[in-house]
């Protein structure tokens, strides 16, 4: 148990810091450059001074849970993914929502970046993955196979041509993009 005083090997004495203010649970947490993001069941991102361990920015516009969040590279954009069946784009200095993309026909679970942020990929209940092009925003490919629910979608390289997926369907699938 963190945070507790018994003093048993293995168990921290330390207490805690904590970063409260959603009013959800909070569903990932990310840390780049001195600052803490975190998505939450309350249809919102939000922005922590790791530091201060105070919010600097809330993001809205998601219509449900958001599930999981990825920074890009400069730390200038960030993707969110959510039960509204949707991946948004944010500025992170801005705040706003820059794109959002839709093409998944159920709950988006896990956002990755790929090739340096010029591509995001999503999986979702609906057991594909999706890629798009985020400076064009167009789809780029989909990819099926999965009989579950896509729990994760890990970039296993810089240039994004190897992706392995998580799947409730008991697999790992290896997906070898032409690049």
């Amino acid at each position: 148990v963190l945070g507790s005083t018994s003093g048993a090997a293995g168990i921290s004495s330390a207490r805690p810091r904590v970063w409260a203010g959603h009013s959800g649970p909070v569903t990932s947490v990310r840390a780049f450059q001195g600052s803490l993001y975190t998505s939450s069941a309350d249809h919102t991102l939000k922005q922590w001074n790791i530091a201060s361990q105070s919010c600097t920015a809330t993001y809205s516009g998601h219509t449900s849970a958001v599930n999981d969040l990825v920074i890009n590279d400069t730390g200038t954009a960030m993707f969110s993914a959510s039960h509204d069946f949707t991946v948004k784009e944010w500025s992170v200095d801005s705040g706003r929502c820059v794109w959002t993309y839709t093409g998944h026909t159920f709950l988006v679970l896990c956002v990755s970046l790929a090739a340096g942020g010029r591509r995001v990929l999503s999986g979702s209940a609906d057991t594909t993955i999706l890629e798009w092009d985020t400076v064009t925003h167009a789809q780029l490919r989909c990819y099926q196979g999965h009989e579950g629910y896509v729990w994760q979608v890990l970039v296993a390289d810089p240039e994004g041509s190897r992706l392995y997926s998580a799947s409730n369907d008991g697999t790992v699938r290896l997906w070898e993009v032409p690049l």
